[in-house]
């Protein structure tokens, strides 16, 4: 909804018979000339910025992907030639997911596309996320191996190329747009949507779990349910919310970049949030191995895989329940303080959990920090006529359990937002119609402290805690794409 209409199946159309298999001899040359790939070949390629070589082989491919390791370039090249054999077949193998007029009005978003392996006809989809530490995108060696698995076992598989050297908020806002674009045309694209999975590797890992964790709503694209799976290979991201997808997780032991340590620390949080997560580590491996061919990681994809499958059918019916709260908001939420440190997140978790949210600033200009999905409101909530401007055309009506004292300069504001409703230094959320409680983040759910026991009805409240000594950020705070130590500088 807040992402930009997208193109209406903006593809590459297929060549008309684009001959001639590539081998590891072949050059770079012969790759980016090859007709199955005129008009996005450059992207195939790891780095938007640089020039190639075009005489090197594709033997040597592995040195344009300096985070990398364990570069086959037998299997990379099977992937270039799928595609190839695809393209002979008549078939799109490249879409585009931004507009030309979005192109115009970011130019860097020309670098950007997906890469369709296809699968059964209405079966699920894949979207993977390569790494390169938010400075070059590895699909040669990190998505399109996987991309050729996933779809021998009948899934559709879409491979991301986002914008680098950009950061992780970027290539995560790349990727909402691409899911969206997925949804939108799903039925021309002869793909399902129930039980869609995220895959990510490194950096691509980040977007991939924060999409997961927050919804594609939160980075710009449309409020599309969450995926059913996340898969992971080792990353150093710590966010994650308090609802999970179910995760499936794989380290090598002697990665630096991404220390399994840090990996089980989200695991450990994830498995005690009640999340099902599977977790590997694989013995004498560092950092970005990829497929994992001839290592001991040989074969992750396909546990993957069967994880993924096994995730579809134990969260169908929750995956309904989700779609269910995104397409018919449960309450209408009037936040206030939401520029705050805490208050952001407060609109953030409660458009994850599918309710409508009007913000209120005092300042416009500061209405850029929320997500698009919040509907702002500039104004003042002591102000009468700023009170009766948030109610609209869905008044929010009083919540008996938020009995609390209010000072005597907000008479106008209880007669004029509704009886019962006070404004407190520490109350930040005005619930309207009679619901089940809205579950915040536990900092978040802090703070409020009423008169008396709360013993009434099934009516929603939350509030925003002031901070208190020795508090320590939430786990459900947006996920942070800048690394705090040397070893995650690369973006893993």
């Amino acid at each position: 909804m807040a992402q930009a209409q997208g193109p209406e199946l903006a593809q590459v159309p297929a060549t008309a018979k684009a001959t001639g298999h590539l081998n590891t001899k072949s050059s770079v040359g012969d790759l980016l000339g090859h007709p199955a790939f005129r008009g996005f070949a450059r992207l195939m390629l790891p780095w938007d910025d640089r020039r190639y070589d075009e005489g090197m082989r594709l033997s040597e491919i592995g040195s344009l992907l300096p985070y990398h390791s364990h570069v086959d370039p037998a299997v990379t090249v099977a992937a270039l030639n799928r595609m190839i054999d695809d393209a002979d077949a008549g078939k799109t193998v490249f879409h585009d997911f931004y507009t030309e007029t979005q192109k115009r009005k970011q130019p860097a978003r020309a670098n950007t596309g997906l890469f369709f392996f296809r699968g059964k006809p209405g079966a699920p989809f894949a979207v993977i996320a390569p790494g390169g530490g938010f400075s070059y995108v590895g699909s040669v060696h990190e998505s399109f191996p996987h991309a050729v698995e996933i779809s021998s076992k009948g899934y559709n598989a879409f491979v991301l190329k986002y914008r680098a050297g950009y950061g992780g908020r970027v290539a995560t806002e790349d990727l909402a747009a691409a899911i969206s674009y997925v949804f939108r045309h799903a039925a021309a694209l002869g793909i399902g949507t129930d039980g869609y999975s995220l895959w990510g590797s490194s950096a691509g890992a980040r977007t991939a779990a924060a999409i997961g964790s927050h919804g594609a709503a939160e980075y710009g694209g449309d409020d599309v349910f969450r995926p059913s799976t996340v898969v992971m290979a080792y990353t150093a991201h710590q966010d994650h919310s308090l609802d999970e997808p179910s995760t499936f997780v794989v380290v090598g032991e002697r990665d630096g970049i991404a220390p399994p340590s840090v990996m089980e620390r989200r695991v450990m949080a994830l498995r005690s949030a009640g999340t099902r997560v599977e977790y590997h580590q694989y013995r004498d491996l560092g950092h970005g191995f990829g497929p994992g061919t001839g290592t001991g990681a040989a074969g992750w994809i396909g546990d993957a895989i069967r994880f993924w499958e096994a995730s579809m059918k134990a969260g169908s019916s929750r995956q309904r329940r989700r779609r269910g709260m995104i397409n018919k908001p449960a309450i209408t939420v009037l936040a206030v303080g939401t520029t705050g440190s805490i208050g952001r997140h407060v609109v953030a978790e409660a458009l994850r959990q599918g309710h409508a949210v009007r913000a209120l600033v005092q300042d416009a200009s500061q209405a850029g920090q929320l997500p698009p999905a919040a509907k702002v409101v500039t104004g003042d909530l002591t102000r009468a006529d700023t009170a009766a401007h948030v109610q609209g055309d869905a008044p929010l009506t009083r919540d008996p359990r938020l009995d609390v004292h209010a000072p005597p300069a907000h008479n106008a504001v209880r007669r004029d937002v509704g009886p019962g409703a006070y404004q407190t230094r520490n109350l930040r959320l005005l619930l309207g119609q009679s619901t089940p409680p809205i579950r915040l983040p536990r900092p978040v759910s802090m703070g409020l402290r009423p008169r008396s026991r709360l013993t009434t009805g099934r009516t929603a409240s939350a509030a925003t805690p002031s901070r208190r000594a020795g508090s320590t950020r939430t786990s459900a705070s947006p996920p942070s794409v800048r690394c705090r130590t040397r070893p995650c500088a690369a973006g893993a």
